[in-house]
């Protein structure tokens, strides 16, 4: 883990004790750093698009519904399963997301001369 290999970004840093001034270099992103964000990106997309589209086709049921009680139990079944969508999309954001955290390029702090 040599110096990065390829400078980013460059943002100035001040140690207020010996008035030393840093420079923070930040490496390129590596390859299954772009994977992984890649994925995260799709995995976004997708559970946009699941959302999406089970809404289209659900809203047209409950719609309908010839009685009260139909509709109500339709909605009631929307709405669990809108709770069930939006939990795999939270844990797939949460286990990529700590992928991305993790893939990340490495940051050095560099006395500037």
């Amino acid at each position: 883990m040599g110096l990065a290999r390829e400078v980013v970004a460059v943002s100035g840093v001040v140690c207020m004790t010996n008035k030393i001034y840093y420079r923070e270099v930040r490496g390129k992103v590596g390859f299954f750093g772009a994977v992984w964000r890649f994925l995260l990106v799709g995995w976004q997309i997708l559970m946009l698009l699941w959302f999406w589209s089970y809404t289209a086709s659900v809203t047209s049921l409950v719609e309908s519904q010839s009685s009260d009680a139909g509709s109500l139990g339709a909605t009631i079944g929307m709405g669990i399963s809108w709770a069930y969508i939006l939990f795999v999309w939270v844990c797939g954001t949460i286990i990529l997301g700590l992928f991305v955290l993790l893939t990340r390029p490495p940051r050095i702090l560099v006395p500037r001369e």
